[in-house]
C-alpha cells in the first residue's frame, strides 16, 4: 500500500521537476523535497520488504573453495589471501552463501581495503551449532577480514541493527541482511572482537559442515 502510494507522488513530481516553468522559481525547492522525500520512503520500503520476505535456503553441499574462486572475479581490485583447503565442503544454500560473501566484498572495496583474507579458524573440528534445543551439527568457523577502514569503536554495537548506517547513501541492511541469511542457513555472521594481524576489521562466519 505504501509502494502504491509513494509511485504516483514520485512520478508527478519528477516530471514536474523538469517543467521549464518549475525550473529556477520558487516552486522548484519544494517540489524538489517532495520527490527526494517520497523516492527515500520507497527506497525505505523495499529495503524493508528485502529483510521480511527472505525465501526459504535449500541446503546442498557447496564446495567452498570454488565458491570464494568465483566470487574474487567479482572483486579484482582486491588481493584475496584464502588459505583454506581445497576439500572443503559446507552445507549451505548456494545462493545465498555466495550473496553473503560478495556482500562482505562490497563493504571491504567501500572502506578502501586492498586486501581481503579468508582462514579457518584452527579450532573448527570441535565447533558446534545448535540446529533445535536437542540438536547439534559440525560446523566451520571462518575468518574473513579486510585491511580497510576500520569500525569505530561506538559503531560496534549497531553494525548488525537493521537500518543503522553510517554511510551517506546507505540503506542499513547489508549486514543486517546477509546474517540473517547465514542463521536460516544454520550458521552465523559475527564481528570478529579483534582483526588478525595485517587487517582492520574481521568478520567470524559460521557454516555448517555435511
Amino acid at each position: 500500500e505504501m509502494m502504491n502510494a509513494t509511485a504516483p507522488i514520485t512520478s508527478i513530481s519528477q516530471s514536474m521537476l523538469g517543467r521549464k516553468d518549475v525550473k529556477g522559481t520558487p516552486l522548484e525547492p519544494g517540489i524538489q523535497a517532495i520527490y527526494d522525500t517520497s523516492r527515500h520512503l520507497s527506497d525505505f520500503v523495499a529495503n524493508y520488504r528485502k529483510m521480511s520476505e527472505l525465501e526459504k535456503p535449500v541446503l546442498t553441499d557447496v564446495p567452498l573453495r570454488p565458491l570464494l574462486e568465483d566470487v574474487s572475479k567479482a572483486y579484482p581490485e582486491l588481493e584475496w589471501v584464502v588459505t583454506i583447503t581445497n576439500d572443503i565442503t559446507v552445507l549451505a544454500d548456494a545462493g545465498m552463501l555466495r550473496q553473503v560473501l560478495m556482500n562482505l566484498a562490497k563493504n571491504a572495496t567501500e572502506a578502501d581495503a586492498k586486501k581481503i583474507v579468508i582462514t579457518q579458524i584452527e579450532d573448527t573440528p570441535s565447533a558446534e551449532v545448535v540446529i533445535s534445543p536437542f540438536t547439534f551439527q559440525p560446523s566451520l568457523l571462518l575468518y574473513i577480514g579486510n585491511d580497510g577502514l576500520p569500525i569505530p569503536a561506538e559503531n560496534r554495537q549497531s553494525l548488525f541493527v537493521p537500518f543503522f548506517t553510517t554511510k551517506r547513501n546507505g540503506s542499513g541492511i547489508g549486514l543486517p541482511l546477509i546474517r540473517r541469511m547465514m542463521i536460516q542457513q544454520g550458521g552465523m555472521l559475527d564481528l570478529a572482537e579483534r582483526p588478525l594481524h595485517g587487517c582492520h576489521v574481521g568478520f567470524i562466519l559460521t557454516a555448517l559442515l555435511p
